[in-house]
């Protein structure tokens, strides 16, 4: 029962499904913990759309439909996230005044930038990636972008818990071996990897992307914030459809 409603506390959170279904306190506190399992969702309905839209009309129209969503599901919330992170990390230069930014639900020129390379980027690097493969590559990417939250939430404290908006969302004793138990839905995901260098290359890309953004994180905040998981999703997938480019290139014509 609790690990149904950490879920919906989970879907409840970051989308904007309604469940009528009352939940406590305490479900919301493990909603965090639930990401990847909810990538399996979003990603899984991102697959279909691009299935069933591709035969209706062009592939180009299809990918779009397919990217977007996400976007519509959460009504932008990790895009809001990337948009605020970018505007804070690199208008700051103190730790204070970067949170202070990133706290101004004003977007900036350096988040509009973030928001055009990561979404213009991230459709370019797909729309060259294998056709065949593009459904993969989406279904892939958004359990793996979710799952980069969990290490990060569990070795970096988060910060300005006092009237945050995020304060409930976020579990309150969870580090060391812990951090690696709700990681368990990434590993059905290597039945879609259709070869060894693949096997390898998204996992390790995928980790050096954790290690890149604790090390960044703790170094620019000391911390994290909502914010900071937001944009973290956001690159880690940016990344991703980018590694798929590389290593499923899509045949000239």
């Amino acid at each position: 029962m609790k690990v149904l409603q950490s879920f919906l506390a989970a879907v409840v959170t970051f989308t904007r499904i309604p469940i009528l279904w009352h939940l406590p306190a305490e479900a919301f506190s493990r909603a965090s913990l639930y990401l990847p399992v909810l990538g399996w969702l979003v990603g899984g309905v991102q697959f279909v759309i691009l299935m069933v839209a591709s035969r209706w009309m062009a592939q180009d129209v299809a990918l779009f439909l397919a990217l977007l969503f996400p976007c519509l599901l959460s009504a932008g919330m990790h895009e809001d996230g990337l948009a605020d992170f970018a505007d804070g990390m690199l208008g700051g230069h103190t730790i204070p005044r970067r949170l202070e930014i990133m706290k101004d639900p004003r977007v900036g020129s350096y988040g509009v930038l973030a928001l055009l390379i990561v979404s213009g980027g991230g459709f370019l690097a797909l729309r060259n990636t294998a056709m065949d493969l593009q459904g993969r590559t989406l279904l892939i990417s958004a359990v793996l972008s979710r799952s980069v939250c969990i290490p990060l939430l569990g070795t970096l404290p988060y910060l300005n818990h006092a009237g945050s908006r995020s304060q409930g969302f976020i579990p309150t004793s969870f580090h060391g071996w812990r951090t690696l138990l709700p990681l368990w839905p990434i590993i059905p995901l290597f039945t879609f990897l259709p070869s060894i260098p693949a096997m390898i290359a998204f996992p390790l890309v995928w980790g050096l992307l954790i290690l890149w953004l604790r090390r960044y994180l703790q170094k620019q905040l000391g911390g994290l914030t909502g914010d900071c998981l937001g944009a973290a999703i956001k690159i880690c997938e940016f990344s991703l459809f980018l590694l798929a480019c590389l290593l499923w290139p899509q045949s000239p014509p």
